[in-house]
């Protein structure tokens, strides 16, 4: 009964970071019917990693040296930035002659690995949501490493494991995923993260202005 209780919640937490259609979720999708199955899980290993890292920072202090709050706006700044970049480069991407989705050459593991490394650590949302998260589960299981341990153990299986599966329907859809349709993607995955870069900005505006 010590580690059901952190095992539930972690897994709770996970499913609901699983909902949240945020900007990562969408390259996944993409990368899925882009360059299949395979590619999309190396994409999944790096968004976890990446999330795993931001709880390590959190829970073993180092963010107490890398001051969160005058971290906050460059993070901010920088992350919103390549967002808008990126986000536009996406929308106006170049519509792909009709027929066959064509997959792309490069399923290199380590890129794949590495690009969705890059993409959940650039949002500096995700770090200071999972300080916040370190926080709370800290206080919650009175400093209990052992628990929390667990907690986010089952926490980031959650969360691997529901990018596995959205990354697998993607793929078993791509029979009726023509190039119209990944255009469309593509414009809707750059307004995702045009939108959330803007807001990102527009909030480090705030934290260096006011």
């Amino acid at each position: 009964m010590e580690y059901l209780n952190p095992i539930i919640g972690g897994s709770l937490a996970g499913l609901l970071i699983a909902v949240m259609l945020g900007p990562v979720f969408f390259v996944l999708l993409q990368t899925s019917l882009k360059r299949g199955f395979k590619s999309a899980v190396f994409f999944a290993l790096g968004i976890v990693t990446s999330d795993t890292m931001f709880t390590g920072i959190a829970y073993i202090g180092v963010s107490s040296f890398l001051n969160p709050v005058k971290a906050k706006p460059w993070m901010t700044l920088i992350g919103g930035g390549f967002m808008v970049f990126y986000g536009i480069f996406m929308f106006f991407k170049k519509k792909q002659i009709e027929g066959a989705v064509p997959k792309e050459s490069s399923t290199e593991p380590l890129k794949n690995f590495f690009a969705g490394w890059f993409f959940n650590s650039i949002n500096p949302t995700a770090f200071f949501y999972w300080v916040v998260v370190v926080t709370a589960v800290t206080g919650k299981y009175e400093g209990n490493p052992n628990q929390i341990f667990i907690f986010f153990v089952a926490c980031m299986g959650m969360v691997f494991g529901t990018d596995i599966l959205k990354a697998y329907l993607a793929d078993r859809l791509k029979t009726i995923v023509t190039p119209t349709v990944l255009h469309r993607i593509n414009q809707i995955s750059g307004l995702v993260l045009f939108c959330a870069g803007s807001k990102l900005l527009f909030d480090a505006y705030k934290m260096f202005f006011t």
